[in-house]
């Protein structure tokens, strides 16, 4: 494969088996680099992680959604009928991943949250989605990937789920500081930028809350974000690179040893005012 290409429909299991520097590496290694090392062997796969992938195959795929995921028989599994009623319907749907009820109606409920929602609809593309792309960062002779939401010649779309309250503008800032989103969104522009010639596209963040009623919010970062978003992959980047030349050591300094001050957060100053 060219070291600068745009795949589609390569699985997620032969995307994340290869060896390219991700967003996600970055934004570890930015954070501590045992974190990079944690997540070169990560535990089982937690529910959240089940239902995001559910959520996430439910809104850009609904047709495989409808193939691959299956509601459990609504019945309990204390009695002996009951437990062959499951036995049967597992065996029936053998290579599907099973929700339980709540869980398939929560993840339907939050499909057609953001389908019914104008703005997020119109960003889906059911051709151009889960879309993988592998780059190089010649400054530092490093392979790059990305795997998109919904990658289009005029943006890239990312969905996001989040807690009850999390889709409103103020909280999800804060989400964006948090989990280093802005970092993210920098990582795939730049990735893109690299094989389409040098355009930076306008990236944009589909939120839905995964409690009731499912609240939807659209968000595209400003361009102060966006650029110390940049600046922050550019040293993720090195210190990638560093790890790469002296080896990433399993310390056990976690965030650093010692008492440390912490400023008072920006937005706590402004809430005051």
């Amino acid at each position: 494969m060219p070291s600068e290409s745009i795949v589609r429909g390569m699985s997620a299991k032969r995307y994340h088996a290869r060896s390219e520097v991700s967003s996600s590496h970055v934004r570890s290694m930015l954070r501590c680099p045992q974190l990079v090392m944690y997540r070169q062997h990560p535990s089982q796969e937690s529910k959240a992680l089940r239902i995001g992938e559910a959520v996430h195959t439910a809104i850009l795929e609904p047709k495989r959604f409808l193939k691959d995921y299956k509601c459990a028989p609504s019945v309990g599994k204390k009695l002996k009928a009951d437990k062959k009623i499951h036995a049967d319907f597992a065996t029936k749907y053998s290579t599907a991943s099973i929700l339980s009820p709540s869980e398939y109606d929560q993840v339907t409920k939050i499909r057609d949250a953001v389908t019914n929602h104008k703005t997020a609809f119109e960003l889906l593309d059911y051709d151009n989605h889960e879309v993988s792309l592998f780059a190089r960062d010649a400054k530092r002779d490093l392979g790059l990937r990305c795997r998109c939401d919904i990658f289009k010649p005029n943006y890239i779309a990312d969905i996001k789920t989040t807690s009850s309250g999390g889709a409103d503008p103020w909280a999800f800032t804060k989400s964006v500081t948090k989990y280093g989103y802005h970092i993210q969104a920098a990582f795939y522009q730049k990735v893109a930028a690299e094989i389409i010639g040098g355009v930076f596209l306008p990236f944009r963040f589909i939120v839905v809350e995964k409690a009731a009623p499912y609240l939807v919010g659209v968000y595209e970062l400003e361009n102060k974000f966006i650029e110390i978003g940049k600046a922050e992959v550019e040293r993720g980047l090195d210190l990638v690179q560093e790890s790469i030349v002296g080896g990433v050591t399993d310390n056990k300094d976690g965030y650093g040893l010692g008492v440390q001050r912490l400023a008072t957060p920006g937005y706590l100053e402004a809430s005051d005012e």
